[in-house]
């Protein structure tokens, strides 16, 4: 579940770039003239982190314990999906959905990782 929820999060990143290409042709909106990379790099940014932070984020559950840093993850998610709620230009889009989304399922799946002894390359998609 904790896998399925986590890449869900990215995964589902297509619905919103489709939604953000579409206001990107409207005026007087965050994404008006942004091009269609431009509004990837979110989804890009958000991919990559989640497989870069996995490392750090199975140090920190040595240190502390999962159940600490998984509910860390979700107060990180919480507090991201309220600034992106906020956001007025592409930027902040990138650095709330792209940055602090995308390290979110790396939270969860060393959680997973954690008790089930398993390698980061199964864990991590």
């Amino acid at each position: 579940m904790l896998n399925f929820s986590g890449c869900g999060l990215l995964f589902s990143f297509c619905l919103y770039q489709s939604l953000y290409e579409d206001m990107a042709q409207e005026e007087n909106n965050s994404f008006t003239g942004a091009s269609s990379a431009a509004i990837s790099l979110i989804g890009s940014i958000a991919a990559a982190l989640m497989k870069l932070g996995a490392p750090y984020v199975v140090a920190w559950c040595k240190y502390f314990s999962p159940q600490r840093v998984v509910f860390v993850g979700g107060i990180i998610y919480g507090i991201a999906s309220v600034l992106a709620s906020f956001g007025k230009e592409l930027c902040h889009f990138q650095l709330t959905q792209g940055l602090l989304i995308g390290i979110i399922p790396a939270f969860l799946l060393c959680h997973l990782w954690q008790y089930h002894q398993l390698g980061l390359e199964s864990t991590a998609v």
